[in-house]
């Protein structure tokens, strides 16, 4: 969880500082509104989003690490309960061979409505 932190902060912090740079070389010619912000949040975006490729590297490596090692731990437990999935059904199998049929004869049962209904 760390990493995921680490990163998302540093691209927040990023992210304000490209917009107050913005705004404060910008902001003596525009006319500050709705408008003028959403605009100022966009180049601020673009601006943050290119220093965090270059700036953010190993944040970013440290970050895809903790993935991949969930991801693996996760893949790992899928794939025990998959096999031990297998193993049950494998037991049963050999069970049911074990005892003969699991399919029911039904010629000598009664017909508990004998008048067809």
């Amino acid at each position: 969880m760390k990493p995921f932190v680490l990163y998302t902060l540093a691209r927040l912090a990023l992210f304000a500082a490209a917009f107050g740079l913005v705004w404060l070389v910008f902001g003596h010619w525009i006319e500050w509104g709705a408008v003028s912000a959403l605009y100022t949040a966009i180049i601020a975006m673009v601006i943050s989003s290119v220093v965090a490729l270059f700036v953010l590297g190993s944040l970013r490596d440290d970050f895809a690490v903790q993935v991949s090692d969930r991801a693996d731990r996760a893949k790992a437990a899928f794939e025990a309960r998959r096999a031990a999935e297998d193993v049950d059904l494998e037991t049963d199998a050999v069970e049911t061979d074990a005892v003969g049929t699991d399919a029911v004869e039904t010629d000598h049962v009664k017909d508990p409505h004998p008048d067809g209904r």
